[in-house]
């Protein structure tokens, strides 16, 4: 299976919580910031984007989390 990256962008207060988040689900995703201050994101996704799905949408629910094209 491919790697998938999409960027984000996500309230900055937010992004070590949302990291710590992603590397929680070992070897699932790898986030990398591109502008702190911005709260712009890279997330490459390793496998199953069903379930990164489910859990982005989940963390929708608390927080700012917005796709960019």
């Amino acid at each position: 299976m491919k790697n998938i990256t999409k960027i984000f962008k996500i309230d900055k207060e937010n992004i070590g919580f949302l990291k710590f988040i992603i590397e929680a689900y070992d070897g699932m995703a790898q986030l990398t910031t591109i502008n702190a201050k911005a709260g712009i994101i890279s997330i490459t996704i390793a496998y199953d984007l069903k379930d990164f799905k489910l859990i982005l949408d989940d963390l929708r629910c608390s927080f700012l989390i917005e796709e960019k094209d």
